[in-house]
């Protein structure tokens, strides 16, 4: 008798050592990711992900919502971006991410919706406990490569033809076989053959698609589950002191009740198990094919809630990160935006600007109401500081976050024309690059939003004469529109051109110890510095050559003229 009831406490024994030891193996890989987390706050984050692959969710919202203002190309990939992005990226999962990359490419012309932003993000960052809480389920949900996970409820994955009425015809042939077998059992029998080799066939000839999406199932599906955990999360938060969390996890109980069925519907297609008995009878009943179909149908159908799921924790999590990116910056300030109101005028203000990519960077300060023309040789801070601004001007208004003392502003659409190149694509030199680049930005001028735009050394790729007659007549037009334009250009006679509608500032250099030092600092007034001719000097040309050149340089500021070489 005693031998007899050996063996079943043997087996609770080994069930309960088997279960004590999963419980403290998952409980030792939830404090190793809590660690990780804690480590990670407030440093700059390893990029595992290009900007590139993070752009899916924007690309599509790009092109379903055609008439909203975005960040083009060409402003994305002059001001660097991408490398910005990754500066802020310390998301955990895919939502997160691709909601940060579309966050930065969208600028708010709310009020409302930039404050509420940083109310998030501010009790992010002083509420330790809930940030981590949901920074641990959303690192569990965690990210994967090479799958485009808003395609699958945004619209863009559905043509398949497993999606094909007839395999529910297949599916269903063998029970119909089987009740000809009852009638007539030698046709039945061989229906029944007929019916499991075409299936069975169907089946592994599928199975090469469905796997293909079996990444990105199983993400939705574990994307449903974490926004479970996080609803429940958020419901317990002070509905008073939080209200934008009490609304998101409304938002997240009011679409999970509708997209549970993806979570049965899932069972069928991704269990998988080595009894061969239950495999053959998904085989012949083709049930890989059908699960595959329900929840494609079921996404089709609820796609609008997959994507307020999605959105919801994505902007959890990117908020997360902002708040994690300001907990790196030595100083950082809100951004004080006026409403779109014509008659206020354009301003804009700052104090202490600096570059978020800079490590060392050197802050500026300036106050205008009219458009700035920037002079200054190369090397001396002119592209940087072009960068700075325009930059800071989209995280203004994306993540209600600007790296300066103080920045004021009005709300302004951004663009930029200044790392132009030849397209050897459509065979376009570079000036024809740079004219096309430079009319996108008057064409967007419009009266009721004002546009802020950055030209780097503005039409350069033509003679001197064109240049200054069309640069100065073009930026003239900016000038006089609804629009405030920062232009950098070595023509000094733009300077001049342009006194009346231009705030003329510049970046200057010294020579010491036959070195030149920037110093990196904007200084009012158009630049006088003729260092390019001294550095002839210092490099060894003749005296004859360098004496000429200054005397040369001297006399077309004199007379704005210049003079021919006689023999």
């Amino acid at each position: 008798m005693e031998n007899n009831l050996g063996y079943p406490v043997l087996v609770i024994l080994a069930l309960c050592a088997i279960a004590t030891y999963s419980w403290l193996n998952k409980r030792r890989r939830s404090k190793r990711l809590l660690k990780e987390i804690d480590a990670q706050w407030g440093k700059v984050p390893e990029q595992k992900h290009k900007a590139s692959a993070c752009s899916n969710y924007f690309n599509m919202l790009r092109a379903i919502n055609k008439d909203k203002f975005y960040i083009d190309d060409i402003t994305w990939n002059d001001l660097e971006m991408d490398k910005v992005f990754g500066k802020i990226n310390a998301t955990w999962s895919v939502p997160g991410e691709e909601c940060l990359y579309a966050m930065l490419r969208e600028p708010v012309f709310n009020d409302s919706v930039l404050k509420q932003r940083d109310r998030l993000i501010r009790l992010f960052s002083e509420n330790r406990d809930l940030r981590r809480s949901l920074q641990f389920h959303l690192a569990c949900l965690g990210k994967v490569d090479s799958v485009n996970i808003p395609d699958y409820f945004l619209g863009g994955a559905k043509d398949s033809p497993l999606l094909k009425n007839r395999y529910m015809l297949m599916a269903a042939a063998p029970l119909a076989a089987l009740a000809v077998m009852l009638i007539n059992a030698p046709l039945g029998f061989l229906l029944l053959f007929i019916s499991i080799f075409s299936n069975m066939s169907t089946a592994y000839r599928a199975r090469t698609e469905i796997s293909s999406h079996l990444v990105a199932l199983s993400y939705i599906v574990a994307m449903i589950k974490s926004a479970e955990k996080i609803a429940r999360l958020l419901g317990k938060a002070d509905g008073e002191t939080a209200p934008e969390l009490a609304e998101k996890a409304a938002v997240l109980k009011n679409t999970l009740g509708k997209v549970k069925g993806l979570i049965r519907k899932s069972s069928l297609l991704l269990y998988r198990t080595e009894d061969v008995f239950i495999e053959y009878v998904k085989t012949f009943f083709l049930g890989e094919i059908l699960a595959f179909r329900g929840m494609f149908r079921k996404m089709s159908k609820y796609g609008e809630e997959l994507h307020a799921i999605f959105k919801t924790l994505g902007e959890l999590d990117s908020l997360i990160a902002v708040a994690s990116y300001r907990a790196n910056l030595e100083s950082w300030c809100n951004p004080e935006l006026d409403h779109l109101d014509p008659t206020k005028g354009i301003k804009l203000e700052f104090e202490d600007i600096v570059h978020p990519l800079l490590d060392d960077p050197v802050p500026n300060s300036l106050s205008t109401k009219k458009s700035v023309l920037i002079t200054g040789s190369n090397a001396s801070g002119k592209s940087t500081f072009l960068k700075t601004t325009a930059v800071n001007a989209i995280l203004a208004q994306t993540i209600f976050t600007c790296l300066a003392k103080k920045y004021v502003s009005r709300y302004f659409m951004i663009f930029t024309s200044m790392a132009l190149r030849d397209s050897l694509h459509s065979g376009e030199s570079y000036y024809i690059v740079e004219i096309r680049s430079l009319k996108r930005i008057i064409d967007s001028i419009n009266d009721k939003v004002p546009v802020l735009c950055f030209i780097d050394e503005v039409l350069r790729g033509t003679n001197t004469v064109e240049r200054i007659a069309a640069s100065s007549q073009a930026l003239h037009y900016l000038s006089e529109s609804n629009c405030l334009c920062f232009a950098a250009t070595h023509d000094l006679e733009l300077t001049s051109i342009l006194h009346f509608h231009f705030d003329n500032y510049h970046f200057q250099e010294r020579i010491e110890n036959n070195e030149i030092i920037f110093d990196y600092k904007l200084y009012p007034g158009r630049s006088q510095s003729r260092n390019a001719i001294r550095l002839l000097k210092l490099i060894g040309y003749r005296d004859s050559i360098v004496e000429q050149a200054e005397r040369r340089a001297e006399a077309f500021l004199e007379t704005g003229s210049w003079q021919a070489i006689e023999d």
